[in-house]
């Protein structure tokens, strides 16, 4: 969805409407740091073990003009992450998560995110807010909008191939690899567009 749509101007203006900002969402998976738990056996013998958690969350993707009034009066910890030119892995979380994880401000979090296969990535936790609304603190984690757009395979990416071998008279070949978008691509190789991937 383009972000330069021209009803947002005539949104902003209606009344009971405060602010609006693109969003996207990303399902995710939050690993606790490494716990020794010790307890006793039913032959009451002291034993331990190494315990890992995981938490299922969802990042929220904002950008850095986004409205975050709301939670710059819940911040209990840290502070609001901010989004510059490059894409950033700070995130803001809840003290219910970060409780639940072990985790503190500055902290590295492993993240697993599902696509065709796991994906594991690190965050950085710049601050942690507390709203007191359970299921929205135990759910929601914000970051920047680039990285859940690059999850997600939002937009297209693409490169162009040289190919190692020369066919007929010499032809050398040239392949388009494309991703993201809808999958429905179109080429033009100095003939005008057309559907073929390579030339």
């Amino acid at each position: 969805i383009r972000k330069d749509q021209p009803f947002l101007a005539h949104l902003e203006k209606e009344k009971g409407i405060k602010s609006v900002f693109p969003v996207g969402y990303k399902p995710v998976l939050f690993q606790s740091k490494k716990q020794k738990i010790t307890y006793k056996t039913a032959r009451g013998k002291d034993t331990s073990e190494i315990q890992q958690n995981i938490f299922g969350t969802v990042v929220k993707g904002v950008e850095d003009d986004y409205d975050w009034n709301f939670f710059k009066e819940h911040l209990v910890a840290g502070e609001i992450p901010v989004f510059g030119d490059s894409m950033s892995n700070k995130v803001l979380i809840s003290k219910k998560l970060s409780d639940d994880l072990n985790f503190s401000v500055h902290d590295k979090v492993g993240v697993f995110f599902v696509r065709n296969q796991p994906i594991k990535r690190n965050f950085t936790i710049a601050g942690i807010y507390k709203t007191g609304l359970e299921e929205f603190d135990k759910k929601i984690v914000l970051g920047d909008l680039r990285y859940v757009q690059q999850l997600n395979d939002w937009g297209i990416h693409a490169t162009i191939e040289l190919g190692d071998t020369l066919i007929d008279q010499g032809i050398i070949v040239l392949k388009a690899n494309i991703s993201g978008g809808n999958g429905n691509y179109r080429c033009d190789w100095g003939f005008g567009y057309e559907r073929y991937t390579s030339r």
